[in-house]
This record gives C-alpha cells, sequence and structure tokens, in this order.
C-alpha cells in the first residue's frame, strides 16, 4: 500500500479513536500534512472545525472550530498559515499557526 494511503488510513484511526467517547459523527472532507510529515490538519465537515493530528502520539492535539462546513485545507511551505475553504458564504480562512490555540 502506498504511503500516501497509509497515512490517510493512519489519521482516520486517530481520529475515530480519540472521538470514541464522543456522540457527534465526524465527516473528515480534507487533510494537510507539514514537511516534516508528523502533523496533519484535517477538515471536519460535519463538525465544522480543523482538528490538528500529531501522528507521532497518534492523538488530537488542537480543534480550530470554524464558521461553516470546510471543504479543503492547505497548509503554508513554511507551515505558519493554515488556508481553509469553508462553505460558499464564508469563503476562504486564514489561520496563522502563532494564533491558534
Amino acid at each position: 500500500m502506498p504511503i500516501v494511503f497509509r497515512s490517510v488510513i493512519l489519521i482516520l484511526g486517530v481520529l475515530a479513536f480519540a472521538r470514541a467517547v464522543e456522540p457527534a459523527i465526524r465527516s473528515p472532507v480534507a487533510l494537510a500534512a507539514d514537511a516534516a510529515g508528523g502533523t496533519v490538519y484535517v477538515a471536519e465537515a460535519t463538525t465544522n472545525q480543523i482538528a490538528e493530528v500529531d501522528l507521532t502520539g497518534r492523538r488530537v492535539v488542537r480543534e480550530f472550530p470554524l464558521p461553516d462546513g470546510p471543504t479543503a485545507v492547505v497548509l503554508s511551505p513554511d507551515g505558519r498559515q493554515i488556508y481553509v475553504a469553508a462553505g460558499v458564504a464564508q469563503g476562504l480562512l486564514l489561520f496563522a499557526s502563532s494564533m491558534m490555540v
């Protein structure tokens, strides 16, 4: 199995495990990985948020609420900004990694 598919399966498995105790249904629709491959940002359409997943620790470390369901996520080459397409009305959202808590 190519590395990309293994990574996606791992990410979806991490999200499923981390969310097992929550009743909300998650719908991962897009993801973006940092250059080192240690962090992945997953767009969750049903919950209107981005989940930051630590692949080494296999856990969700942060969640970023959005005003509408995300459809795409892209990480800047330097890893300092995250671009999110979230619904037709909201357009493109930009997060600076230093502002994300």
